[in-house]
């Protein structure tokens, strides 16, 4: 009796976790740009993922010319803009901003309608469908959203606030956010990764760039024990996230960020929130209010980043979206 518990043990355990060794159930290929570097992070993000289900996942240049010699791929994903040109598996197609998928007459270009299927994270997902697949075709897509792999809460006392110093929208060179930055590099606490050409302007907090690597975004953040996000001028009006606020919940910080409709919705309470309609000074001053609580309250200050976790495992999590895009990708093959 206690041989057969003994097995029955195991097998249940190689169910629950895959042999190592064994063939990976999926094989998919993810496709990025040159110099398209929030994708190149987010393709490492999902090979990452991928490899926690036990999938091989690729990533290749969406210019390299051997992506239709790849074998058994069970289908390959589109990070970047670009028609479908490859015959080798079913195409899907990741939308974070439609508007390059229009032609100047506001009609989708032609390419886009052969997509097997959408990724969408825009908040008009149904009519978007609706307008690409107007011929009585399946519409096939999920919601999806620029996230991160599955990490475990590993919280250290805050000390450094970290801000990754945005290249979309005109924060880089916006006269309020400059002044902001500026006012925030006298700060013994901040810390900013960037291009390098930000060292001319922060030379106290501009501490260098960062692999996109899919983990050293994460580990820096952790590092430091808080976090900075602020929205792209686009990202606030239509009330959808960056990849930013996925990375600063899944590294186990608290999280301050500005007043986006989705992190205010999703996050909640978890997040301490600065007002982005105010001038750079008062901006500056509520972050500086939010660094002291930090430091008077370790206990509830933990207690947010905890939460803010925990919305992350539950709620956003990589390899649960791998999840989802697979049940799409079967109902594709159905033809449902």
């Amino acid at each position: 009796m206690k041989v057969n518990k003994i097995i029955l043990f195991l097998l249940l355990t190689f169910m629950i976790h895959p042999i190592v060794g064994a063939d990976p159930s999926r094989k998919i290929c993810v496709l990025t740009r040159k110099k398209f570097y929030s994708e190149m992070e987010g393709a490492h993000r999902l090979k990452r993922a991928g490899e926690n289900l036990n999938w091989e996942v690729l990533i290749r240049d969406f210019e390299d010319a051997t992506i239709n010699e790849i074998p058994d791929l069970d289908w390959i994903m589109h990070l970047v803009p670009g028609s479908r040109k490859f015959t080798s598996a079913r195409n899907y197609l990741a939308i974070y901003d439609y508007n390059w998928m229009f032609d100047s007459k506001r009609k989708f270009k032609k390419g886009f309608l052969s997509f097997d299927g959408f990724l969408m994270t825009m908040n008009e997902r149904d009519q978007i469908a609706e307008d690409l697949y107007d011929s009585g075709n399946p519409i096939h897509y999920i919601t999806w959203y620029p996230t991160v792999q599955k990490t475990d809460f590993n919280y250290s006392n805050a000390s450094k606030l970290i801000y990754f110093l945005c290249v979309w929208g005109n924060r880089l060179t916006d006269k309020k956010y400059r002044e902001f930055n500026q006012y925030l590099d006298k700060q013994k606490y901040a810390v900013f990764y960037g291009a390098p050409a930000n060292k001319r302007y922060y030379p106290q907090s501009y501490k260098g760039t960062v692999p996109f690597d899919g983990v050293s975004a994460i580990e820096r953040i952790r590092e430091g024990g808080a976090v900075l996000i602020l929205h792209s001028e686009s990202h606030l009006n239509e009330g959808l996230p960056s990849g930013r606020i996925f990375e600063a919940a899944a590294s186990s910080v608290v999280i301050i960020s500005d007043r986006n409709q989705f992190v205010m919705d999703h996050f909640g309470d978890s997040v301490l929130y600065i007002d982005q309609t105010k001038s750079a000074k008062s901006m500056f001053q509520e972050v500086h209010r939010h660094m002291k609580w930090i430091q008077e309250h370790p206990e509830e200050a933990r207690e947010k980043a905890r939460r803010a976790h925990e919305i992350f495992l539950e709620e956003f999590n990589l390899e649960d979206q791998l999840l989802e895009l697979e049940k799409m990708h079967e109902a594709v093959l159905l033809g449902v």
